[in-house]
């Protein structure tokens, strides 16, 4: 009730000061009228009154203190005149506000990066740690291995390591509304039991609540349902997914993708009970997410696996027992495989984080200095509250308060900049990367309240380090002689104890942080603007490349009987049987594109690809065995991991990548599937060590629905191109024929088409030709990409990040450059207001104005220059953590490094020279008369 009590009185000041005003007055009325019937006249008998109560504003003082919390008052009084004093300083005010601002603001973005890529929670709150499964061959490989339905079903009982157990999977596939409105998307398939297990609730509807129905129900994302409109008449509504209906019974959360969000979901299908008669369900090989059994960490849970691997290994075929491992989920998680990536990101995170962390330093160095000034202008205002009585912890608490209003505005319009920019990176990353590889990636970098907290933990930090210690020495006066205005005069006259003053320290100290900052930039920018320029292996200048997928125009078998009703089985048995007919179809639309693309004005040759080149994000990765020339059929001389890649025999010519030694397919051996290869040199110099390749063979593995391939005669070998901006090797390759690749079981409806023209200039009308082409040839079949192979390499997701860690390196240098240079400016100047009697005395004695000049430049060379052999120091620790973190990035940069020490040494002496010439032009009469 007390403390109620004060909260009320706190905010109701007035009518509690009227409610005491009134009960003194009462009281003082009542002890009149004692007096005046004791016999004394009423003059005596108030003053008698007046008397025994004692001092008026005393007590109003007293019980102001028994009834609040004082300390509290005077704090809103303190902020109340900081405010006013701000006010009346707007040129400082304006300067340290944007200074704060700029410099929070960035590192409120850094964190809100930082927090959107390892902080956010990929999954919901549930009983029990969650985890991934992933198991491991024990073999020296290590490669990862899927689950069976059999494995979930023997991990869902150890229930003393996992509370729940559910599996997934997930692939691209195609779903839309109607045949007409046909979008590729990621679809994961989910064992019952799965969203208990991520801890989500649907926005609207429900999820799976048992084994599939004959109409398969589907659960949507959020952004897949603010497609279709965004309200609850979606629900019951059906889509089409690949080749059959399905209702939708529930819309997941906002900003949930799975276990593994990199590859955002759009739709969730059941995985069915297995089926003997159809085959559904049973051989579907699964990634698993469990929730660990309460009181378990994953260490903890880690001790007792031996066991569940020795369940799961009595299944397990020869050779391929597995060990199993705990892996926490995380944004870069991928379904089934040990997270790779976090470990760097969080490196990476950590580099940003301590740069953000240098940029304050600056900042804070630059706010102590003006306000340092700040502090020796107001002198004589500080010696006024001194003599008054004002004790010095109070006139230091008004001073911070000042301080503490410059934090909270420089904060919150930060966090206001902050969370514009994460907006405006997570529209660009998306679309940059979503552009590029046909589905949705979760990025989610929306401010929360751990970024809010880090903004408010940036504004304490610098509202300590910009306002105790100017709070303390600006309150370390005579009083005297600031009442008489003398003001501040230089201490001493040994000209190296000027020059390394504190002021002067401080300034050294943001100039050798901006050349940190500014050296790690320039080595991040350099090694960006190489990967810009690199030279991916092929013809650039001269190649378009367009995309289209037979899927989304409604050619594709699936969806001819999708609308028909009747037992699933029997359609997918007539699927199958009209497969092969299909590829006749498929075959002979593209033998038409390219003879109706070559014959187009400008176009020197055109070749179709099941995959891109460059990235190669659609292609995929096989084991090639390699046969010696004498070894036996079977018998393994080498193995290899490459990139499978099957192309069209004018493949090489279009897109420039030279044929070392053999030949490509010939016309008749793409038309009858021979089985003939070419690849490249890498994997020729692993498959086949100090021989030739030409005529040896290569098999690839066979894999579920799908023939075994080859083996395949090596007939070419070819130049190796890159396949990424990230890694200087280049990948082995095998390179087969479209329709060898399909006859092996292989199904391609995605088409990347490569269109080589004669000349660069003849690039946009070649585009609109070759558009307007494929609509005559197919009017349903639209075009996914149609732009020139050199905006394809720029705009892949590997140089779209590049550019993001450019951007922020580059933003931190130039902010801490702008800083430092604008607080050398500041100390500069305020130099010379302190110093201008005695610049008028050595103008009056008869020294020159380029003296004057030379003698204020000279100060500022020497304390920039120590100050740049320390930031050279510090900027080669720092240029080696960073190539740490970026393994690409040269730690020293011979370049970058004289660049960074001429830019910042050139701006700090023109940030010392305007003030010194400033000082030349003095009047020494108005000099001498100043105080």
């Amino acid at each position: 009730m007390k403390t109620w009590s004060k909260l009320k009185t706190l905010f109701r000041r007035r009518k509690a000061e009227a409610e005491m005003s009134a009960e003194i007055r009462l009281h003082l009325e009542l002890q009149t009228e004692r007096n005046i019937a004791a016999g004394m006249d009423p003059g005596e008998a108030r003053y008698a009154a007046q008397r025994m109560f004692g001092g008026v504003e005393q007590v109003k003082e007293q019980c102001r203190e028994q009834r609040s919390w004082v300390w509290l008052e005077q704090f809103g009084r303190d902020l109340v005149h900081a405010g006013s004093s701000l006010r009346h300083a707007p040129g400082f005010s304006g300067v340290a506000i944007v200074t704060l601002a700029v410099v929070i603001g960035a590192n409120s973005l850094v964190f809100t990066l930082v927090n959107g890529f390892l902080f956010k929670p990929v999954l919901g709150d549930g009983a029990g740690t969650a985890v991934h499964v992933v198991a491991l061959t024990k073999a020296a490989s290590r490669a990862p291995q899927r689950f069976t339905r059999e494995d979930l079903e023997r991990l869902r009982g150890n229930p003393g390591v996992f509370s729940a157990v559910a599996g997934y999977t997930i692939y691209p596939e195609v779903w839309g509304t109607e045949l007409g409105d046909l979008r590729h998307g990621m679809v994961e398939r989910v064992t019952d039991g799965f969203f208990a297990v991520c801890g989500v609730q649907p926005t609207i509807g429900r999820f799976f609540a048992g084994p599939a129905v004959s109409v398969p129900e589907v659960v949507i994302s959020d952004a897949a349902w603010r497609s279709l409109g965004g309200d609850s008449a979606v629900l019951g509504r059906t889509i089409l997914v690949g080749g059959a209906h399905a209702t939708v019974i529930g819309v997941a959360p906002r900003g949930f993708g799975g276990p593994a969000p990199l590859q955002s979901p759009d739709l969730w299908l059941p995985i069915p009970r297995p089926n003997a008669a159809t085959g559904d369900g049973g051989g579907m090989l699964l990634a698993i997410v469990a929730r660990l059994a309460p009181g378990l960490d994953r260490s903890a849970a880690a001790a007792r696996l031996p066991a569940v691997e020795t369940q799961l290994n009595e299944s397990a075929s020869a050779g391929r027992e597995r060990q199993l491992t705990l892996v926490e989920p995380s944004l870069f998680a991928l379904p089934g495989v040990p997270d790779r990536l976090t470990g760097g990101v969080r490196v990476a995170g950590g580099l940003f984080v301590a740069l953000g962390a240098v940029l304050l330093l600056i900042a804070s160095l630059n706010l102590a200095n003006l306000l340092l000034a700040r502090g020796a202008a107001r002198r004589h205002e500080i010696g006024v509250r001194l003599a008054l009585g004002a004790t010095r912890s109070r006139v230091v608490r008004l001073l911070l308060g000042e301080s503490l209003l410059l934090a909270l505005a420089g904060s919150v319009v930060g966090l206001l900049f902050a969370g514009w920019a994460s907006l405006v990176l997570e529209q660009w990353v998306t679309s940059a990367i979503t552009g590029r590889i046909g589905f949705s990636i979760r990025f989610d970098f929306a401010p929360d309240l751990r970024v809010v907290g880090a903004t408010c933990g940036y504004a304490l930090v610098m509202m300590l380090a910009i306002g105790v210690a100017p709070a303390l020495r600006s309150t370390r006066v005579d009083v005297m002689e600031d009442l008489k205005g003398a003001g501040e005069a230089p201490r001493g006259t040994d000209r190296l104890a000027r020059l390394f003053s504190l002021r002067p320290v401080l300034v050294m100290g943001q100039i050798a942080g901006s050349l940190v900052l500014v050296v790690c930039a320039g080595l991040f920018l350099r090694f960006a603007a190489e990967k810009q320029q690199f030279d991916p292996g092929f013809d650039v200048a001269h190649n378009l490349v367009f995309s289209v997928d037979y899927a989304l125009s409604g050619s594709d078998p699936r969806w001819s009987f999708v609308s028909e009703p009747g037992d699933r089985s029997a359609a997918v048995a007539e699927y199958r049987g009209r497969s092969g007919s299909y590829r006749g179809v498929l075959r002979q639309h593209r033998e038409t594109v390219l003879e109706r693309v070559r014959v187009l004005p400008g176009v020197r040759d055109a070749a179709v690809a099941a995959s891109l080149i460059f990235p190669n994000g659609d292609s995929e990765s096989t084991q090639l065995r390699a046969f010696g020339v004498t070894a036996q059929e079977g018998e393994a001389a080498a193995t290899v991991r490459a990139v499978d890649t099957a192309v069209s025999r004018q493949y090489f010519a279009t897109l420039g990548i030279p044929i070392v030694a053999g030949r490509s397919f010939t016309a008749e051996e793409e038309r009858f599937a021979r089985p003939v290869a070419l690849i490249d040199e890498q994997a020729a110099a692993r498959l086949f060590p100090n021989q030739s390749a030409l005529g040896q063979r290569v098999v690839l593995p066979s894999r579920p629905g799908v023939r075994p391939s080859g083996p395949y005669e090596i007939v070419g070998l070819v130049r190796s191109p890159a396949e990424s901006v990230r890694y200087t090797g280049r990948p082995p390759r095998i390179y087969r024929a479209l329709d060898a690749r399909e006859a092996a079981g292989a199904r391609t409806t995605a088409l990347f088409l490569h269109v080589a023209v004669a000349s660069p200039a003849t690039t946009p009308a070649v585009l609109a030709a070759v558009q307007k082409e494929l609509s005559m040839i197919d009017p349903s079949l639209p075009a996914r990409l149609a732009l020139p192979m050199r905006d394809q390499i720029a705009g892949n997701p590997a140089l779209a990040m590049l550019h993001l860690g450019a951007a922020l390196f580059g933003a931190l240098g130039a902010i801490g450059l702008l800083v430092a240079v604008v607080g050398i400016y500041g100390v500069k100047a305020y130099t010379l207001t302190q110093r201008t009697r005695e610049i008028g005395v050595r103008l009056a004695l008869g020294a020159e104005p380029r003296q004057i000049r030379w003698w204020f430049l000279r100060e500022g060379a020497l304390q920039t220059s120590v100050a740049l052999l320390v930031g050279l120091v510090l900027a080669l620790v720092a240029g080696l953590g960073v190539s740490r973190v970026f393994d690409s990035v040269s730690w020293f940069d011979p370049t970058v490094t004289v660049a960074a020490i001429v830019l910042l040494g050139g701006t700090a002496l023109l940030a010392c020279w305007l003030p010194a010439r400033r000082a030349a032009k003095v009047d020494p009469i108005v000099a001498l008369r100043c105080d």
